[in-house]
């Protein structure tokens, strides 16, 4: 997907002025960027939710007023105890809405559960939690049930937003290094985060935002001149591995 010199506003507000990047086949792209800087504008532009008032938003190089094939896009939402808390629903069911395509009167007569159902629930690595409620599932595997219902059609492109609200430290380890496996599929992986440290460990590329784009490329090349373009704080970045160098 790319988004061409793309704003946006609200009301006569700016959320998201002049953004241009663009997100590739197995990337995982980490969102970055203060409270009310434009990521989930951003996401939504993305998604074809909203239109940019100027600029142009292209899902694999058709602008999102044409773009008809939105199936090669999966949407993950936060974690929210009004869907999980309320919502009368099983792991299974939840991932079955996900692979609707419209009414089939011939659905009444199958009583398996559909193979693509099967593989998503594997992927995801929650088989054993079909049959349950979503309300009595932890976060993280919440998070992951819906993650199944975004995968369920085999999107090529799978876009987050602040997926690991509320899930512990050995939790997020975890999640991304599942996200990993989908990007090493060929997919491509967008998701907004507050986690700095998270973002720079784990993403290929990283987008930081503040209505305008303060920095779009490759984690290790970003310095600390940006995060306070970013924050309007200083900031040290310490990185120990074998592609950061330590600064």
């Amino acid at each position: 997907v790319e988004c061409v010199a793309s704003s946006y506003s609200y009301n006569g507000s700016s959320a998201v002025e002049n953004i241009t990047l663009s997100v590739h086949e197995r990337e995982l792209m980490v969102i970055l960027g203060p409270n009310g800087s434009g990521k989930s504008t951003l996401l939504r532009l993305m998604l074809g939710l909203l239109r940019p008032d100027s600029g142009e938003v292209r899902p694999f190089g058709t602008p999102t007023s044409s773009f008809r094939d939105w199936s090669r896009v999966g949407y993950v939402p936060q974690v929210v105890e009004e869907l999980t808390g309320r919502f009368p629903a099983t792991v299974e069911e939840l991932v079955t809405q996900g692979a609707y395509t419209g009414f089939n009167p011939l659905t009444i007569f199958r009583r398996r559960t559909p193979q693509s159902v099967i593989n998503a629930l594997d992927t995801a690595g929650i088989p054993h939690l079909a049959g349950k409620r979503l309300s009595d599932l932890s976060v993280g595997q919440q998070q992951r049930a819906l993650i199944a219902r975004a995968i369920v059609r085999d999107p090529d492109l799978l876009v987050m937003d602040e997926p690991v609200a509320g899930v512990d430290v050995g939790g997020q380890e975890e999640f991304y290094s599942f996200l990993k496996t989908l990007v090493a599929r060929g997919m491509a992986v967008v998701l907004v985060s507050h986690d700095v440290g998270v973002a720079l460990k784990e993403a290929t590329s990283v987008a930081c935002i503040n209505k305008s784009l303060v920095f779009h490329g490759p984690p290790h090349q970003i310095t600390g001149k940006e995060f306070h373009e970013l924050y309007g704080l200083p900031i040290d970045i310490l990185l120990h591995d074998d592609v950061h160098e330590h600064r």
